[in-house]
Parts: structure tokens; sequence; C-alpha cells
């Protein structure tokens, strides 16, 4: 699914530079966070991976909000409230 989603031609966000920058600095702290032996800095370095991780969805959000559902977002937060 990830991967068809990158081929959409008709997406209306392409790839740019902070993207990849997400993505490569998220991919070092989830490594950090397989390798460290320290249950702390590994919980710190897989919780910056993850915020960073999200950053360019926030930022698509913000620059062209017409191509985001709210109730996607609601409904993402439902499952993650009904685990708890």
């Amino acid at each position: 699914m990830v991967l068809a989603s990158f081929r959409n031609s008709h997406s209306v966000w392409k790839i740019g530079a902070f993207d990849v920058v997400c993505g490569l600095v998220s991919l070092a702290g989830l490594a950090f966070w397989a390798f460290v032996h320290e249950p702390t800095v590994a919980l710190a370095a897989f919780v910056g991976a993850d915020q960073v991780a999200g950053l360019p969805t926030v930022r698509k959000s913000w620059l062209a909000p017409s191509t985001e559902s709210p109730r996607v977002f609601i409904m993402g937060s439902l499952t993650v409230a009904s685990r708890y």
C-alpha cells in the first residue's frame, strides 16, 4: 500500500527534501533505539524518531489542508484511545 501511494500520479503531494531528511532522521533514531542498551535513552530515541516521522504529515496538512480528512485523524485517535 505504501509503495503504491508513492506511484499515484494524481497525488497532490510530492516527496521533497524535507520529507527525505525527516525520514532519514527517523530511521537514524530507530537504529539508535535498536542498538542502545539503556532503556530510558532508547525510549527517548524511539519517541523522537516517531515525532520526526510525523512532521511531513503535519507540514502537508498545514500547507494543503484540503487534502486531509478530519475523519481519518479522529478514527486514528479513537483507535489509540480504545487500546487503553
